[in-house]
């Protein structure tokens, strides 16, 4: 039996794409609202006499992709701070200025 490398790729690919359809699935599944709220009501509070509620919901902020995100948060925002604001800020001064088109 010979190793087929185009073989091996297709295998890793299909399951690579079946488990995020999986995940996908049951993301949308943990996010439809159920019939009955399950947590009463002493989440809600006040502020200036309007009723306010909490959005915290502990079932989808479990879900897996959504732990991920908690992790790949910060590297974006420190991508956006470090390599993404420094690069507008040097598009917006001449010669790039007008390389780049850039228009206020």
């Amino acid at each position: 039996m010979r190793f087929n490398a185009h073989r091996a790729s297709l295998v890793i690919a299909s399951t690579v794409i079946g488990l995020a359809l999986a995940l996908l699935a049951n993301g949308a599944a943990a996010l439809e609202t159920p019939d009955e709220d399950p947590v009463p009501d002493e989440r809600v509070e006040t502020y200036a006499s309007t009723p306010v509620q909490d959005d915290y919901d502990p079932r989808s902020a479990a879900h897996p992709l959504r732990i991920v995100a908690y992790g790949l948060h910060p590297v974006g925002v420190a991508l956006d701070w470090i390599l993404v604001r420094p690069a507008v800020w040097v598009v917006r001064h001449e010669p790039f200025r007008t390389i780049f088109g850039y228009e206020d």
